[in-house]
C-alpha cells in the first residue's frame, strides 16, 4: 500500500509583505481589498496555527508522500512564499517525498510567475524526472503511484479573474510524458481542479481554461487520480463515463469552517479519507 496526504490552499499572509511602487498598479490591490476589507483574512486567522498543527497530524498517519496543491500565500509576495514554506519545512521530516505546485495566488503577478518564486524558493518540493528541463510537468514515483506535478495557474490582470491554464507547450510534454512512464498509478497534481463538485465546469472566471483538453490527454495517459484544490471546499467526484477517473480537491486545508485534508490510501483498492480541524478541540478529526 502506498499513502498519500494531500491538502491545499493554507493561504498564509503577512501584515507586512515588501510592497514595491509596481506593486500598487496590479491584481495586488485589490486582493489587498478582499483581504482586509472583504473578510477574507478573518477567514484565514487561524491559518498559521492550523499549519503548525499538520505535522505531529500527519505523521501520526505515516505518509509514503505529502503533496501540496498550492496557494500557500495571500498576494504571491516572496516573502510570504518563504514564510510558508518555512512554516511547511517540517513535513519534510515526516514523509520521504513532498511534492507541491504553485496556485494562482502563488503565482498572482506577471512577475512572480516569470521569476518563478515560488519554485525555486519550494525546489527541495520539486524533485522529479522531467521533459528535458523545463519546469512543468515533473514526475516522481511513490510506491506503485507515480505523482505527475502540472502548472495549471498563471496571473491575472483583470481583478475579478481567478482563470488557470496549462498551456499548449506543456499539455505537449505531459502527453508525452504519460506516454513515456512505467505501469502503475498515475495521480496528475495541480491546484486547478477539472470540475466543480457538481461535476459541472467551474464559472468561467474561476476555471481552468483549458479543463476539455487536460481532460483528454489524462484519459489517453491512464491517469487514474486527479488532485486539486483552488475551490475551499472539498469534494471527491469518482469515475464516470465522461472522466474515467477520480477527482479529489482537497480544499483549504486551514480556511474557518472547512479547514482539513485527505488521506489516500493505494492498494488493491483506493481508499480515501477525510480528517476536518476541529475548531474546538484544536485538532483533526476523521469525517464518516
Amino acid at each position: 500500500m502506498t499513502r498519500l496526504i494531500h491538502f491545499s490552499d493554507i493561504h498564509l499572509g503577512l501584515d507586512r509583505p515588501g510592497w514595491k511602487p509596481l506593486d500598487f498598479v496590479s491584481k495586488r490591490v485589490t486582493g489587498w481589498y478582499h483581504l482586509h476589507r472583504g473578510g477574507r483574512a478573518l477567514r484565514f486567522a487561524e491559518a498559521p496555527s492550523v499549519v503548525r498543527a499538520l505535522g505531529p497530524e500527519f505523521a501520526s498517519h505515516s505518509p509514503d508522500a505529502i503533496v501540496f496543491s498550492g496557494d500557500a500565500t495571500a498576494l504571491g509576495f516572496a516573502s510570504e512564499i518563504a514564510f510558508a514554506r518555512d512554516a511547511l519545512e517540517p513535513l519534510r521530516d515526516v514523509a520521504s517525498v513532498c511534492l507541491a505546485v504553485a496556485g494562482n495566488h502563488d503565482h498572482y503577478t506577471l512577475r512572480s510567475r516569470q521569476r518563478a518564486s515560488f519554485e525555486k524558493t519550494f525546489r527541495d518540493w520539486q524533485h522529479g524526472d522531467r521533459i528535458r528541463r523545463h519546469r512543468y510537468p515533473f514526475a516522481r514515483r511513490v510506491g506503485d503511484v507515480w505523482l505527475i506535478a502540472v502548472n495549471s495557474s498563471k496571473p491575472n490582470f483583470l481583478p475579478h479573474s481567478a482563470r488557470g491554464a496549462c498551456g499548449r507547450l506543456q499539455r505537449e510534454r505531459l502527453r508525452q510524458m504519460l506516454r513515456e512512464l512505467p505501469p502503475g498509478h498515475r495521480a496528475i497534481l495541480t491546484h486547478y481542479p477539472l470540475s466543480d463538485e457538481r461535476d459541472r465546469p467551474e464559472p468561467y472566471w474561476h476555471r481552468l481554461a483549458d479543463h476539455r483538453a487536460m481532460l483528454r490527454i489524462a484519459i489517453e495517459g491512464g491517469v487514474t487520480h486527479w488532485l486539486c484544490g483552488h475551490r475551499h471546499r472539498p469534494y471527491v467526484l469518482l469515475p464516470t463515463r465522461d472522466r474515467p477517473l477520480t477527482q479529489v480537491c482537497a480544499g483549504s486545508a486551514t480556511q474557518k469552517g472547512l479547514a482539513g485534508y485527505f488521506q489516500i490510501d493505494f492498494g488493491e483498492e483506493v481508499r480515501i479519507v477525510r480528517r476536518d480541524w476541529n475548531e474546538t478541540a484544536k485538532e483533526f478529526t476523521k469525517v464518516g
